[in-house]
């Protein structure tokens, strides 16, 4: 006999459910980590316990508990995200990897679309500001009018049209 579906409300049909993202401001954090995990995958990978441990420690170690709530709230400044990086390429580096931080400084747009598109071919992702989100993201493809993305529902396309790179971030190895 088959059954009629039942939903715990007609709602349910219709609402869409939260993500990381929707009630928190730590997309920071997570495309930082996304973009290390991409960039170490051909060398090491970082297991799901590995990212729980570095989320925890760059919460810890780059919020202040008095700026906490704000800080999960209305997410995460650009000096507290960069400081973040930097600790993660220290976490991250060993006795055959060393990680450097590459920031994107070009005083020019096209310069700094350039050096994403450098970094990307050499094999790093790239964490940006994704403007027209007010969100944090990674890079891992570039096409003269979009950009790839490594998000948590799924790799996409976005228009670079609108997005005003201001700065950027991303991981480079040197082999010891």
């Amino acid at each position: 006999m088959v059954r009629q579906c039942v939903t715990a409300s007609p709602i349910a049909t219709e609402l869409s459910p939260y993500r990381q993202g929707d009630l928190d401001g730590l997309c920071g954090p997570y495309a930082l980590i996304n973009a290390l995990r991409i960039t170490l995958e051909p060398y090491r990978i970082i297991s799901d316990d590995e990212a729980r441990d570095m989320l925890h420690q760059l919460v810890e170690h780059a919020i202040a508990n008095k700026h906490m709530a704000d800080s999960v709230r209305n997410g995460i400044n650009w000096p507290r995200l960069r400081k973040m990086a930097t600790l993660l390429a220290h976490m991250a580096s060993d006795k055959n990897h060393n990680l450097k931080l590459i920031e994107i400084v070009a005083s020019h747009e096209a310069d700094r679309w350039d050096t994403m598109a450098i970094l990307i071919e050499a094999g790093s992702a790239v964490l940006f500001h994704d403007q027209t989100a007010d969100h944090y993201t990674v890079g891992v493809g570039l096409t003269a009018s979009r950009v790839r993305l490594f998000e948590g529902d799924g790799q996409q396309w976005l228009s670079r049209r609108g997005q005003g790179l201001h700065h950027g971030l991303a991981f480079i190895i040197e082999l010891a």
